[in-house]
C-alpha cells in the first residue's frame, strides 16, 4: 500500500508544483503588463497636460491658478505612478523567486525564468521608470514655481 501511494502522492505533488508555476508566471506577466500600462497612461497624460500648461503659462495670466493646480496634480501623478510600479515590481519579484524555486524542484530541463533572470539585468525597468517619474515630477515642480513667480511678479493690469 505504501509503495503504491508514494508514486501517486509524488505525481500529485509535481502536478501542484506545475500549477503553482503557471500561477506564478501568469501573475508576474499580469503585474508587469499592468504596471507598464498604468505608466504609459500616466506619462502620456502628463505629456499632454504639460503641453497645454506651457502654452497657457506664456499667454494668459488668468489661468495661473489652474496651472498651479495642474502642476500639483502632475507631481501627484508621478508619485502615484512610482508607488504603483514599486508595488507591482515587488509582486513580480516575488513570483520570479517562486518560479526559480519551482523550476529547480520540478527539475525542468529548460528553465525559462532562469534564462530571463540571467540575461535581463535586475532593476533596469525600475531605474528607467524612476528616472521618468522623477523627470516629470521635477518638471511639474518647476512649472509650479514659474507660475507662482509670474503671478507675483506680473500683477494684473
Amino acid at each position: 500500500m505504501s509503495d503504491e501511494s508514494k508514486p501517486n502522492a509524488n505525481s500529485e505533488k509535481l502536478a501542484n508544483f506545475r500549477l503553482a508555476y503557471e500561477f506564478a508566471r501568469d501573475t508576474r506577466d499580469t503585474c508587469d503588463t499592468l504596471a507598464w500600462e498604468v505608466a504609459a497612461i500616466i506619462w502620456g497624460g502628463q505629456t499632454l497636460l504639460l503641453g497645454f500648461v506651457l502654452e497657457a503659462i506664456i499667454r494668459q495670466r488668468e489661468v495661473l491658478i489652474l496651472i498651479l493646480v495642474v502642476a500639483i496634480l502632475g507631481v501627484v501623478m508621478a508619485v502615484v505612478n512610482h508607488k504603483v510600479r514599486r508595488t507591482r515590481n515587488d509582486v513580480c519579484n516575488g513570483m520570479i523567486e517562486v518560479m526559480l524555486d519551482l523550476e529547480n524542484r520540478l527539475e525542468m530541463e529548460v528553465k525559462p525564468q532562469r534564462i530571463l533572470s540571467d540575461k535581463y539585468p535586475a532593476g533596469r525597468q525600475k531605474r528607467l521608470s524612476l528616472i521618468l517619474d522623477t523627470a516629470f515630477g521635477g518638471v511639474w515642480v518647476i512649472v509650479f514655481f514659474v507660475a507662482i513667480w509670474m503671478f507675483v511678479c506680473f500683477p494684473k493690469t
